[in-house]
């Protein structure tokens, strides 16, 4: 049980060390306060001093591809800028001075001790290096009224073929004491999807963390009796494209949920109408004058799966095989004027 407060951090000075167009270049490093937990992301925050105010530097953690099981990403860069007018030598001088704060999060998905970095921060043609950080995640104790799952095709699968994919999230507690939903699955960083398709305005929605950042997905809730439990069913699809053949083991799909364990005693505002599934994202929106006065991390792990993607067979292909999958498919053609002279372009519309 942890109290809902202002997020803490600890200061670490680290060494910065920089090329020599950025010797300027100066980082303090303020972590989170510990505990840290597998599935939460946790801020590392960055103070950077001898940047400039355009463009917007960038952070990224080494290397490129960690340690299995931990990730990175960057979730904002935002400048101070502080102004003066200075007299020297009977003239007037306009001093500027900016700091950015540069926040960055990293999610282990398994508990563990982990080697977080190095990092490496840029702008333009100045950048600076940053010492890689130690940190240990705890892992977060499972919740039996939660479930989650991942469920995919069980037909073959071929490169470039749109097949769905669906997530389910099932819940059996208070809906109104979930405050934060996290669920993540190896899946969706590994392969490409086509673009989801954006949630109605006050329809239910499915928050997924992806190394993009975090989507909100069109969903559909259900009430389902699963082992004599009443459970709320929210289940979401996504439009997954293979894009390479082979055999791809895939980490179990996460659930992190951080949920009131005891409320203050200010009451909503809006009554009845923030209650069931979607009363956090009104809640979200709208403002909400409860107050947590203590918290609970808990999670979900679903079954370790894999997906196999197959080349596409040599024999009995269609003569006219392009590496298209699918059946209904129509071609047209269609220029844009049909009188033309010798060497003038023409313009094409294929559908």
């Amino acid at each position: 049980m942890r109290n809902e407060a202002v997020l803490l951090f600890t200061l670490a000075l680290l060494t910065a060390s920089s090329p020599l167009v950025a010797q300027d270049v100066r980082v303090q490093v303020a972590t989170q306060e510990p505990p840290y937990y597998a599935g939460e992301p946790v801020v590392v925050q960055f103070t950077v001093e001898g940047f400039d105010e355009q463009p917007e530097p960038t952070c990224q953690m080494q290397p490129e591809k960690p340690a299995p099981g931990l990730r990175g990403q960057m979730a904002g860069a935002n400048p101070s800028v502080f102004s003066q007018i200075i007299q020297r030598n009977g003239q007037l001088y306009q001093a500027k001075s900016i700091t950015y704060r540069i926040d960055y999060l990293v999610t282990a998905d398994q508990p563990g001790d982990y080697t977080v970095g190095p990092f490496v921060i840029k702008q333009g043609n100045k950048e600076s290096h940053v010492e890689s950080l130690k940190m240990t995640f705890q892992e977060v104790p499972t919740d039996p009224h939660m479930r989650v799952r991942l469920v995919l095709p069980d037909k073959p699968l071929y490169p470039d073929q749109r097949v769905p994919v669906r997530i389910e999230w099932c819940y059996a507690g208070d809906l109104d004491d979930v405050l934060k939903l996290r669920i993540y699955s190896p899946l969706f960083d590994q392969f490409r999807f086509a673009p989801d398709p954006q949630p109605q305005r006050g329809a239910s929605r499915l928050p997924i963390d992806t190394k993009e950042g975090s989507l909100a997905l069109a969903a559909e809730a259900r009430e389902e009796e699963l082992d004599g439990k009443r459970f709320t069913v929210v289940t979401a699809t996504r439009t997954l494209i293979p894009d390479r053949v082979g055999e791809f083991p895939l980490a179990p799909i996460t659930a992190t949920v951080r949920k009131a364990t005891q409320w203050a005693r200010d009451r909503s505002p809006f009554g009845d109408l923030d209650s069931g599934f979607g009363g956090s994202l009104f809640r979200d929106l709208m403002g909400d004058r409860r107050r947590p006065a203590s918290t609970e991390l808990v999670r979900a792990t679903g079954d370790p799966q894999k997906i196999v993607v197959h080349p596409f067979p040599l024999e009995g292909r269609p003569a006219s095989f392009a590496g298209a999958v699918g059946k209904g498919f129509a071609i047209d053609v269609a220029a844009d004027r049909t009188v033309v002279r010798v060497g003038d372009p023409i313009g094409l519309n294929i559908t």
